[in-house]
Order: C-alpha cells, then structure tokens, then sequence
C-alpha cells in the first residue's frame, strides 16, 4: 500500500501511534495507513483508494507495473 501512495505522489509525512499519515498537495484529506495490522482490512484500503482517486481497476494495473 505505501509504494501505491508514492506512486501517486503521496508522502509520509509523519506517525501518529501506529498510523502512518500520507498526504499530497491539493489532496482533500491525508491518507491513513495502520502500521499494526497486517493484512491491512478491506475498508482501509477502499477508504484510501476514494481518497486518492483510484479504482479497483486502476489499482490492480498500478500494483502489476510497481512489482
């Protein structure tokens, strides 16, 4: 998930407790990563696809060219 929001030009910008915070210029809000929970649930991740613009498809094609 964190090269996924690097590639759209999110940054890490600092941890608050066991959350990554990534934000982008111009972005509405700042995306949300938990760093304890692995795998990361389904809603996190859609909640930061909306955030970031992005589709299912559209993540599935980032994530095959980032490997």
């Amino acid at each position: 998930m964190q090269r996924l929001m690097a590639s759209q030009g999110f940054v890490h910008t600092h941890t608050n407790g066991d959350h990554e915070i990534w934000e982008k210029k111009g972005a509405l809000r700042p995306c949300v990563l938990p760093t304890s929970k692995d795998p990361v649930a389904e809603f996190i991740v859609k909640n930061n696809m909306r955030v970031m613009g992005l589709s299912r498809k559209e993540v599935e094609g980032i994530m095959r060219n980032l490997k």
